[in-house]
């Protein structure tokens, strides 16, 4: 074999094996390409899906507020032995919270007049959207006396009151299309959009409310805008109502300062809370 003729053959074998190598990493990119999602299509993908994730959470809240203020029950356990019933305010315990002896090591109790029932059992996660609330819940005393073992819940007292939830619904409507002429002070962007309302009773009202501005998504607005206002409404005989603002609130470095009024009722424990959902007009119990 000639020095010529193995130098041929080496070249050619120098690029057989090129050839090899680049088709190798050819192939391999194709099929990695097949198998990728570009960047852009995964964000969307996580947009639609935190998109979905906040629609079925409205749909849930929407579904159990309306069964709480039809009264219906909401099962929690199968349990054995004759059912009795306790009503009251279904209170959460808290690490921090300091409770009496007999509700240490419960998480849920009810809280009446007469006295307090610890609730027991394995699984009290349907509790958690009534805490706080006026319910009613049957269950079974435990042996010792010291819990009732949850067996259903449903709303009841003044969660369950039609006059009251349409009142405060009309009131809250009002306040929505109303809050610029109502606020002590004008909208520095653009004009006030109403966020809260935490009703003490069936008049008295705190309102959260901020700058429409925060809403743009061009908006170069770095503040928090917000605002809080506690007022007074009581119905006029042809329509409307009389307003006053008792307390006003604006946004500090951490928290609301007061600057006009006087919080009659910052020591008040229970109210009924709700938010506005500014694109579909409505209000959700929080």
């Amino acid at each position: 074999m000639t020095s010529k003729f193995k130098m041929a053959l080496l070249a050619i074998l120098v690029l057989a094996v090129a050839v090899f190598v680049w088709y190798s990493g050819w192939k391999a990119g194709q099929k990695k390409g097949a198998n990728s999602i570009p960047a852009s299509k995964t964000e969307n993908t996580q947009a639609d899906s935190a998109s979905q994730a906040e629609e079925d959470l409205a749909q849930a809240t929407q579904e159990f507020e309306a069964k709480c203020a039809n009264g219906e029950w909401v099962k929690i356990a199968d349990v054995q032995g004759d059912l009795t019933s306790v009503a009251g305010k279904l209170r959460r315990i808290y690490p921090e919270d300091e409770v009496s002896a007999d509700l240490q090591g419960f998480e849920y109790y009810i809280e009446s007049a007469s006295a307090n029932t610890a609730l027991s059992g394995n699984d009290l996660s349907a509790l958690e959207n009534f805490e706080s609330r006026d319910v009613e819940i049957q269950g079974v005393k435990s042996a010792d006396g010291k819990s009732t073992a949850a067996v259903q819940v449903k709303c009841a007292g003044a969660e369950t009151d039609k006059s009251a939830i349409d009142a405060r619904t009309k009131l809250m409507d009002w306040l929505a299309a109303n809050i610029n002429s109502i606020a002590p002070a004008k909208a520095p962007y653009k004009s006030w959009v109403v966020d809260t309302a935490d009703f003490v009773d069936d008049k008295n009202v705190y309102v959260e409310y901020y700058d429409a501005a925060e809403d743009d998504e061009n908006s170069n607005v770095e503040e928090d805008t917000s605002r809080q206002a506690l007022i007074q409404a009581t119905p006029k005989s042809g329509g409307g109502y009389d307003v006053q603002v008792l307390a006003y609130w604006e946004m500090g470095e951490n928290d609301y300062v007061l600057k006009s009024g006087s919080d009659k009722f910052e020591n008040t424990e229970d109210t009924f809370l709700y938010q506005y959902d500014s694109e579909t007009k409505s209000w959700e119990r929080i």
